[in-house]
């Protein structure tokens, strides 16, 4: 008897040993990769961004102090904005979009990436500087070609031109001094260290969002992206964000599928052993053996009872150490009332001057310079919501 109660819990212990094994997965390269990572290997591959714009936050630091005063300050301004009145946010960005709209009609057409990049900035500035006077439209547009062309420099920029490259930063700071009616000076007070991680993360992925559900859906598609976002505007809120209406899906799936399908940062680079190393984000997010044969394709369904094995692979906020400090529910609100108030205004009133394709639709900061909304009156459309 003695024997068979050892034998039992002998058996007990292995099955347990057992399980644990196969719980335990093996980390993949990429997570081993972003779970070791330092301030120093993350400060390193970013130190152009230093050179470009005077920056001097979270993702250019090697201090943990500068490191933890810039997330404080950030969490800070964060949870206020959290539980701001999401309502009168709206209504501001449904304001700047009308504006656009009725200037569109009178010239005939605008460029998308100027209209959504006028749109984020301003969306950035009235929340997160939101005493400032809001700045002339031709000042924001010079301010935004700027950091494109700049940002595209800094990738492959060569030390011998660091004298022509410190004269535009002087260029491009005076503009933002311009934009914010103050001096702006290089180092930890620069607003250039919260508005390009906003700005980069959103602009985007909103053009993306709008996008993909206005010009790439079927009709049957259109119509039901076109619902919820006007049931999201009539109620912005967490709420409405994850409300299922009777099409089975929500805002926030939108939002998530346009994430994951277009994430705002490609590529993670980290410097280790001397070497630059890269996690390829988009390719993680895109992977058919994780989220199946239609990885290409935008289908905001997938994120309805969506496995832990795909959330495992699903980083447009970071993984490990270094995750974004909005990821749990600004950044997706900001996403949401942007992109919904362009499907609602603009979604049944315009057309595009470019074929997209059936492939996902590419994702240089430069892809949407050349194309083109009309404004149109699509009677049809409006009768059929």
């Amino acid at each position: 008897m003695q024997n068979f109660i050892y034998t039992v819990i002998i058996l007990a212990f292995l099955y347990r040993l057992i399980n644990s094994i196969k719980r335990k997965k093996p980390k993949k390269p990429w997570q081993e990769l972003l779970k070791k990572s330092t301030l120093e290997m993350r400060a390193i591959p970013n130190k152009r961004l230093v050179l470009m714009f005077g920056i001097e936050n979270s993702f250019t630091t090697s201090s943990p102090h500068v490191h933890r005063r810039f997330l404080r300050s950030t969490i800070k301004k964060l949870e206020s904005i959290a539980k701001s009145d999401w309502k009168k946010a709206t209504e501001f960005v449904c304001q700047e979009v009308e504006e656009r709209r009725y200037n569109a009609k009178v010239l005939g057409s605008l460029k998308l990436s100027s209209l959504v990049q006028c749109l984020t900035f301003r969306f950035i500035m009235y929340e997160f500087f939101s005493s400032v006077q809001p700045p002339r439209d031709t000042t924001i547009e010079k301010l935004t070609k700027k950091i494109n062309s700049l940002w595209i420099k800094s990738k492959s920029f060569e030390i011998e031109k660091l004298e022509v490259l410190e004269t535009e930063k002087k260029e491009i700071l005076q503009l933002l001094s311009e934009t914010m009616s103050e001096k702006v000076e290089e180092g930890n007070k620069n607003p250039f260290n919260i508005i390009l991680p906003a700005y980069e993360t959103l602009w985007r992925v909103v053009s993306h969002c709008f996008l993909e559900t206005v010009f790439r859906a079927s009709p049957e598609e259109r119509l039901v992206y076109y619902r919820i976002a006007r049931r999201f505007i009539h109620n912005p809120s967490l709420n409405t964000l994850n409300e299922n209406g009777f099409e089975q899906i929500n805002m926030n799936m939108i939002v998530k599928e346009t994430l994951r399908l277009y994430p705002p940062t490609r590529r993670i680079y980290r410097l280790f052993d001397g070497m630059k190393d890269c996690v390829d984000v988009e390719s993680l997010q895109r992977d058919h053996v994780i989220f199946g044969p239609n990885a290409n394709k935008f289908q905001p369904r997938r994120w309805k009872n969506i496995e832990q094995e795909k959330l495992e692979q699903y980083l447009p906020f970071g993984y490990g150490k270094f995750k974004c400090p909005a990821r749990n529910n600004v950044a997706s609100m900001m996403i949401a009332i942007l992109s919904s108030t362009l499907i609602l205004k603009m979604g049944g009133n315009c057309t595009i001057s470019k074929n997209l394709g059936k492939d996902p639709i590419p994702s240089e900061r430069n892809s949407f310079d050349d194309i083109e909304l009309t404004i149109i009156n699509d009677e049809n459309f409006k009768n059929l919501v």
